[in-house]
């Protein structure tokens, strides 16, 4: 067999993590800051972030990722570039939970999961 110069991956994870202690830390204005950063952050760790939602103290993000990147490892960097753009912003006291959720997502079930994540702010009824 001819071995193969090229690779191909088609890699899709469901994040989902808690503000520290599930305190009331995501209010509009700060979900405004994670817009910005998480479009800094795609470009910096080559990944693509599909859709994102959460609520006031959590976050869900549905991520297409590369192979050479383990999810904790982009987990890390994800939540370390926006707890630093928060804090940044005028909320010194802002930290994440210590864990996550991970989740594999087939190809078939992005729409569902996309769905799923917009709906977080109506679902929880934290629409402000």
């Amino acid at each position: 067999m001819k071995p193969t110069t090229h690779s191909h991956s088609k890699l899709f994870v469901h994040l989902v993590w808690s503000t520290k202690m599930r305190l009331d830390l995501l209010p509009a204005h700060v979900r405004e800051i994670l817009d910005n950063t998480l479009a800094q952050t795609a470009m910096k760790t080559d990944c693509t972030f599909m859709e994102w939602g959460g609520t006031r103290d959590h976050l869900h993000l549905l991520v297409r990722y590369r192979p050479d990147i383990s999810v904790a490892e982009l987990v890390r960097r994800i939540k370390s570039a926006m707890s630093h753009r928060i804090r940044e912003s005028g909320h010194p006291e802002f930290e994440w939970q210590a864990g996550y959720g991970a989740y594999s997502v087939s190809e078939d079930g992005l729409e569902s999961v996309a769905a799923y994540i917009r709906t977080q702010w109506e679902h929880h009824g934290d629409g402000e």
